[in-house]
């Protein structure tokens, strides 16, 4: 699990890509870059990503119907919950997706996420 001071710089832009009445669609850009070390390249962990996503709210529901987002770079590195990584940088994707509530597994939260102090910060 990464850790606040991990994230060595982060840089999102939301565009409105249309906007009426009923609904808000948004795109979003950007660039994460996640390090166990202020110098990335002396990092023992880290993932240096870019981000792309579109982002869909429903003015009469008042809530998201749409949140796709994928990141996209190198990775390198083990921590605790991730061992026998592979050595160097390597490519890594992943997905985030909205859980509209209709299937079993979107009942089930994050990982870190059950540990809901920590993930949110609220133990400082």
């Amino acid at each position: 699990m990464w850790q606040a001071a991990d994230v060595r710089s982060l840089r999102m832009t939301l565009t409105v890509e249309s906007a009426d009445a009923k609904a808000v669609k948004l795109r979003l850009d950007g660039t994460a870059l996640l390090a166990t070390a202020a110098d990335p390249e002396k990092a023992r962990r880290g993932y240096d990503a870019g981000l792309l996503g579109y982002v869909e709210y429903d003015r009469a529901a008042d809530r998201l119907t749409r949140f796709d987002i994928v990141t996209t770079g190198d990775h390198w590195g083990q921590g605790p919950f991730t061992g026998g990584a592979r050595p160097g940088r390597k490519p890594m994707g992943v997905v985030f997706e909205l859980a509209h509530g209709d299937k079993p597994a979107d009942a089930v939260p994050p990982q870190a996420a059950r540990e809901e102090a920590v993930y949110f910060g609220h133990d400082r």
